[in-house]
């Protein structure tokens, strides 16, 4: 049985003799943050901090699993929906006795007003914004929601920001540069890597053949199937490559609203292949069978599934990336397909990578690269540095005060 938020739920408030005390407040928890949240609470444990970290239900159309009940630090609490993605926590009683709340950068957070309000007034704990610091998928954001967030971004104790690009943002609308932590947003991608650095070419064989793969040049797209991935824009892309590899096949990862849509695509283009979702050793498994990773539209943390295969990631200047799209170098371990988006533009670069060996193996060496790189550990130990940071400026947690501010400790 999970804890649940009621009058009898133990108290969590700090007193003078216990440890500091940390809230992450967040609407739900999603499967790919559980060894961050894990690695977190014990990184804090061992420095005399105590995390609680608050969640609540997706939305049933969201096809999310609620993952919170895999860490010991979680404490459910409701979201109650007002209109889809508008929620509300019932957490601000039992929020005042933390000396650091960190919540999402979301105006759809209606938690987050009152907070902010005891917080003007000089009493309750010191607040911190985890987020993206602008509706970047926003083609043209609306203008109270984006002059609400600003405000808001403004008037923190503490800014934890996803990448240097999101630091930008935040330090360009006034916030002082040495309250933001970057904290390279990650997810663990250790098996896949291991399988990448390891596997052969008979084993690359023997997975195609038990999972029924074909022996022949492929494409993957691995991410959540929703409107604005660019699904259609991609298979379009694959069929002006076909031109030039007529037995290129795509593998489809993923699962979400536009599933039925692609089951119907793949009914009348048997080169689609659609896997639905795959986790883990599958999911590190069928990445490895592929030779170049496509994700046109809305890049996020998936891009680090590809690097960490040694897939090139191909995107397209949608304009709508989250922030880690920073994570691609064009030519490096990637090629980011500019100009106006064009499926002829985007199925000759497919065509480029497939068809030049020299080109891939450049790409897939520096893929590998930033995946060695980028790292759960290391975000654990950039958001933990944050914390402790943040909860010297409250004068009730002084240990590693003379650490420089921004500086990465060994991980555990």
């Amino acid at each position: 049985m999970r804890p649940e938020i009621t009058g009898t739920a133990r108290n969590v408030g700090p007193t003078m003799a216990g440890p500091a005390k940390v809230a992450i407040v967040y609407r739900i928890v999603p499967h790919y943050r559980v060894a961050f949240y894990k690695g977190l609470s014990a990184f804090l444990a061992r420095r005399g901090v105590e995390l609680t970290l608050f969640g609540g239900q997706p939305l049933p159309e969201e096809a999310f699993e609620d993952c919170g009940r895999h860490i010991d630090c979680h404490v459910f609490a409701p979201n109650r929906y007002v209109h889809k993605q508008i929620y509300y926590q019932p957490l601000f009683n039992r929020l005042k006795d933390f000396d650091l709340v960190v919540v999402e950068q979301a105006n759809s957070a209606l938690l987050n007003y009152p907070l902010f309000l005891r917080r003007m007034l000089g009493v309750g704990p010191r607040l911190a914004f985890w987020g993206h610091g602008d509706d970047l998928q926003q083609q043209a954001p609306a203008r109270l929601r984006r002059a609400m967030k600003r405000f808001l971004s403004c008037r923190v104790d503490h800014w934890f920001a996803y990448t240097d690009s999101v630091k930008s943002i935040v330090r360009n609308m006034g916030f002082p540069e040495t309250r933001i932590t970057v904290v390279q947003n990650a997810i663990d991608v250790s098996a896949t890597l291991s399988l990448a650095e390891e596997l052969t070419p008979a084993g690359r064989t023997a997975i195609r053949e038990r999972f029924g793969l074909p022996d022949a040049p492929t494409a993957v797209f691995c991410a959540r199937l929703m409107e604005g991935k660019g699904l259609p824009f991609l298979i379009d892309a694959c069929e002006r490559a076909r031109a030039r590899i007529p037995n290129l096949h795509l593998l489809v990862i993923g699962q979400g609203p536009l599933g039925p849509w692609l089951d119907r695509q793949a009914k009348e283009k048997p080169w689609i292949r659609p896997l639905g979702a795959r986790y883990g050793r599958e999911k590190a498994e069928i990445l490895s069978t592929a030779d170049v990773f496509l994700l046109p539209s809305f890049v996020g943390l998936s891009i680090l599934d590809a690097f960490a295969a040694g897939l090139p990631v191909l995107t397209a200047d949608f304009r709508n990336h989250s922030p880690e799209v920073d994570y691609l170098q064009d030519r490096v371990n990637g090629l980011f397909v500019t100009g106006r988006p064009d499926p002829d533009t985007y199925g000759a670069a497919i065509t480029d990578v497939l068809t030049d060996d020299s080109l891939r193996r450049q790409l897939r060496d520096g893929a590998l690269q930033t995946a060695r790189h980028r790292t759960v550990d290391a975000m654990v130990s950039n958001f933990g540095s944050g914390i402790l940071q943040a909860l010297d400026a409250t004068g009730r947690f002084s240990q590693r005060a003379a650490e420089p501010a921004g500086s990465t400790w060994p991980v555990p």
